[in-house]
């Protein structure tokens, strides 16, 4: 393998070069063969191994596997090689613009990403994530053993290549086993790089207090995400409430803005009047709002970096109690889809498994 020729101070060189070098096995071994091939300097003297790159970039970071991990692993030492490519910035706000900047610039080069979304702030694959959310993209090779990735992370934005196997099998059993309590969401296309793909399906909750939990940090986290990623959500809860003949339906909105709102969409509605929602927060929408989106009552709307998830749980799920549903196993999510803006639309629109709401899906 010849080395690549790497302008200074060029993202997409960088990515070019982690797509051409050859990684099969990521033991110690191979990689110190691929350094030699690139001009680089294996280096352990911070006792975490590390690439002397010469990029602006600085050094690459190696992640070894560690008892985490040894059940994800066949031949691989290594599972990533790292570079942060944006350092931690001090608002999240700068965080949530670098990171969506590198992923507008990487699409250039690598082309339209078919795999992206977020995981768990407190259970993401080796590197912990920032308080504000824990977005990636994931560019895979159907061919071939590895996957590119931009993560944020505690240390800023970070390009990434990865063995495919350990990362996606420790994802499914981490989320499979979890009792229902790793959130996050992942958007896929249906496209030849994700032919092998597997998802784990969704853990519901039957216990209020699990699931507002649960809830809170979705709400949290998800407006901030979703921005990160230049993408918009929507999402709509639905419920019939037991005996009544009656329903209830809730609107969410996830974008440099969060809105919830309190619907009136179905034929036979739940008797809001006999709540006490300004108590509760919520607010009469005004009527413009009524007439052209249905929607009756708003919780306040906040920024997208400043979003109170545990307040707007407790809003939505007091009016659910109220209204008589027994258990989250009642509210149904809206079939939730995004078609991507930068996707194109030949592939379909990408389909969320949203681990964060945890809710059956209504086809």
């Amino acid at each position: 393998m010849t080395k690549t020729d790497q302008r200074t101070g060029d993202l997409r060189g960088l990515a070019l070069t982690l797509r051409q070098l050859e990684v099969a096995k990521w033991t110690a071994v191979e990689l110190r063969r691929v350094a030699d091939d690139q001009g680089w300097e294996w280096s352990e003297d911070t006792g975490v191994p590390r690439l002397r790159t010469g990029s602006p970039f600085g050094e690459a970071w190696l992640s070894v596997v560690d008892s985490t991990l040894e059940d994800y692993v066949t031949t691989e030492e290594f599972v990533g090689l790292h570079f942060v490519i944006a350092e931690k910035g001090t608002r999240a706000q700068e965080e949530i613009q670098a990171f969506r900047e590198a992923h507008e610039e990487l699409r250039d080069v690598l082309g339209p990403s078919y795999l992206l979304g977020a995981d768990d702030t407190d259970v993401s694959f080796h590197w912990d994530a920032p308080d504000w959310g824990a977005p990636y993209v994931r560019w895979r090779d159907q061919a071939g053993p590895n996957l590119i990735e931009l993560r944020a992370t505690v240390h800023g934005t970070v390009l990434t290549l990865r063995p495919k196997g350990p990362a996606e099998g420790w994802y499914c059993k981490t989320v499979e086993h979890s009792a229902g309590w790793v959130g996050g969401f992942v958007i896929s296309v249906l496209a030849s790089e994700n032919v092998g793909l597997q998802l784990p399906g969704v853990t519901l909750h039957s216990e209020w207090r699990d699931y507002g939990a649960h809830l809170a940090k979705a709400l949290r986290t998800r407006a901030a995400e979703v921005t990160a990623l230049g993408l918009t959500q929507s999402q709509g809860l639905y419920t019939a409430i037991p005996g009544t003949g009656t329903g209830l339906a809730f609107s969410l909105s996830f974008g440099e803005q969060v809105e919830v709102g309190i619907t009136t969409i179905l034929e036979e509605d739940a008797d809001l009047e006999s709540m006490d929602l300004p108590s509760m927060g919520w607010v009469q929408a005004p009527e413009e709002r009524r007439y052209e989106d249905d929607i009756v009552h708003l919780a306040p709307v906040q920024q997208y970096d400043e979003v109170n998830g545990v307040r707007l749980a407790l809003m939505l799920l007091e009016v659910a109690e109220q209204a008589g549903l027994d258990s989250p196993e009642g509210l149904l999510a809206a079939e939730d889809l995004a078609w991507l803006p930068w996707v194109d639309h030949s592939f379909g629109p990408g389909r969320i498994k949203d681990y964060g709401f945890a809710l059956r899906v209504t086809q």
